[in-house]
């Protein structure tokens, strides 16, 4: 509203209530008359009515706007007609107001206010069954209604009043309650479950309803209805927790435990695999310390769901605090026939059999695990760590040779028998055992390092290069090899070491010929040395393999090789007995040099 409309507004309220103070009723109302006339004259002006405006934020603010002081003026004109005695006239106020805004409760209240003070108790309701009609899921109109016909004592009438509720808003308990209520003050208990039979017949799936009638159904004493009501309720909702619990607090309240019992025992039987069934059922058996139905109940929770480690857990829990320990110890054996790869299970076996001092027990607990998974290094673990414990180390290293058997290229299992045999001082064997993974993987260096590793530090040198030898021949290609004999011979103290080395590395070009890695290695070697001539004649003999991919580096080393010998003549024959790719750049450059 801007500053000019807010100005008339409020010099009109003071013109208004200056007349009201004064009692001059009717100049009050043709003051209304006449501000009514202009307030649409205004609004006329401020908004055309065209397609333009129609529909805008600024359009639908100006109209509410002015419907606000409309609204205003038809509540002073229908005070001031009311003050003169002209209430059909006031009343017409009200039925505009109710056109301009159907929705507003204040314009219905107002009517029914004067109609009620008129004593027209039909067209006071009539004004409420107007709101109902324009707004049929509004439960205010209809309470309104209610209200005025049990002011009326129209008792039949409030009644169907909620029905009509009830009709058009069939998902809304708020109705049912109040026709309940209504037909209950009327002592009409029948016609009120009645009511709320309809609700359920409408809203199955709710609980609201179930819990209504069984109130009602509670308050006068009919209990046995009300179990029926729950088992209707429980009939079309099987997988609805709520309702079993609603039966069974409804049992407890009548003292019938076998009954509680069974209603669990149902909810069970309608869903099997869903834990609070069970867990709802154990709790109430504890409770009455029905400790023998407790371990029942968990073997049928088991038996329904095999493969749950929570429901064995609990189970084994409750025979422990019983005392029942080797009745857990089998209930654990069961699981694992279920649940041959889950490690819990197993576990929990064991520590039900240490607690007992069964040792062999446990061994043959893990024996069961290694069997049903060969390839899981963790039954192997702890096998081997159970017979450690005892002392049974000659036990302990035959599991880690079966892991080796079951898991020949897994370092893991190698590296525990490694661990035992180091412990034992039993160095032969360690030897041995990395031999045996040599064998079984023939292109890992990480065994041959091993065996390496161990031969060196007992000083076994020829041995150590024979490790390494063996490597080389069966992996003929891989540089790793040459580089760890390399790397072994220049930290020793052996005589002829330079000489073996160049042996190594000559080995490795011959086995490789067009790979240029190979000769990088002995041309290190070389320059290391200050054998330069060596050095070209290693680079020649790349060239020389004329099926190498490498051909047009290797020439390129080659001439690079020459130029640092200050060998600038040689390096240019080299480029014109050959022809590459950059020969016209190099060509060049070699030419300026020289």
């Amino acid at each position: 509203m801007n500053s000019k409309s807010q100005l008339n507004v409020a010099q009109m309220e003071e013109e208004i209530q200056a007349l009201k103070d004064q009692m001059k009723f009717q100049e009050m109302l043709s003051y209304c008359e006449v501000a009514l006339k202009n307030n649409e004259k205004q609004f006329n002006q401020a908004l055309p009515n065209s397609v333009r405006y129609q529909g805008t934020v600024y359009y639908y603010c100006k109209k509410n706007e002015y419907a606000n002081i409309i609204l205003y003026l038809i509540e002073q004109q229908s005070f001031a007609l009311e003050k003169l005695d002209k209430f059909e006239e006031a009343i017409s106020c009200w039925n505009i107001a109710i056109h301009m805004n159907r929705k507003n409760k204040s314009n219905y209240e107002k009517k029914s206010n004067i109609l009620e003070r008129l004593g027209r108790q039909d067209q006071v309701i009539q004004c409420w069954d107007q709101a109902i009609n324009y707004n049929k899921n509004a439960f205010y109109f209809y309470d309104k209604k209610a209200q005025a016909l049990n002011k009326f004592n129209r008792l039949q009438e409030v009644i169907e009043c909620w029905q009509q509720g009830i009709e058009n808003n069939k998902k809304n308990i708020d109705f049912y309650i109040q026709k309940s209520n209504a037909l209950t003050k009327q002592d009409r208990i029948e016609e009120s479950l009645d009511c709320w039979e309809f609700g359920i017949k409408n809203n199955i799936k709710d609980l609201s309803f179930y819990v209504q009638k069984t109130q009602v159904l509670e308050s006068f004493g009919r209990f046995k209805e009300v179990i029926e009501c729950w088992d209707i309720g429980i009939q079309s909702n099987t997988q609805n927790e709520n309702f079993y619990t609603q039966k069974a607090m409804a049992l407890e309240k009548q003292g019938k435990t076998d009954e509680i019992i069974d209603c669990w025992n149902q909810a069970i039987l309608n869903n099997k695999g869903c834990s609070n069934y069970y867990e709802s059922l154990l709790s109430f058996l504890e409770r009455v310390g029905k400790f023998d139905e407790m371990i029942n109940c968990w073997y049928q929770a088991i038996n329904n769901n095999k493969n749950n480690y929570k429901f064995y857990q609990r189970c084994a829990y409750l025979l422990q605090k019983l005392d029942r320990i080797q009745e857990a110890i089998d209930l654990w054996d069961q699981g694992i026939k279920f649940n041959t790869n889950s490690e819990l299970f197993y576990q929990e076996e064991v520590n039900l059999l240490e607690i007992q001092g069964q040792y062999q027990q446990i061994v043959d607990c893990w024996n069961k695990g290694i069997e049903n998974n060969k390839k899981n290094q963790y039954f192997y673990q702890q096998k081997a760590y159970t017979l450690e414990k005892a002392e049974d180390f000659e036990s302990a290293l035959k599991c880690w040779d079966e892991g080796i058997q079951n898991n020949i290229q897994r370092k893991f299992y190698y590296k525990q028998k490694a661990i035992i045999l180091n412990k034992l001082g039993r160095i032969n064997e360690l030897i041995l055992l990395w031999d045996q993974g040599i064998q079984n993987n023939i292109y890992d260096d990480y065994f041959y390092r091993k065996k390496a590793k161990i031969l060196d530090q007992l000083g076994r040198s020829d041995e150590v290069l024979e490790c390494w030898m063996s490597g080389i021949n069966n992996n003929t290609n891989q540089e790793i090899y040459y580089k760890q004999i390399q790397k072994y011979l220049l930290e020793s103290n052996r005589e002829m070491k330079e000489k073996e080395i160049m042996q190594v590395l000559d080995l490795g070009i011959e086995n490789n010929q067009g790979n240029i890695m190979f000769y990088q290695l002995k041309i290190n070697a070389l320059q290391k040395q200050n054998k330069y001539e060596q050095v070209i004649e290693c680079w020649k003999q790349g060239v020389n393999n004329s099926y190498s991919g490498y051909q047009e580096e290797f020439q390129s080393q080659l001439v690079q090789a020459l130029r640092e010998q200050k060998l600038l003549k040689k390096a240019i024959i080299e480029l014109r007995l050959r022809d590459f790719q950059n020969i016209n750049l190099i060509w060049r450059q070699l030419l300026n040099e020289y």
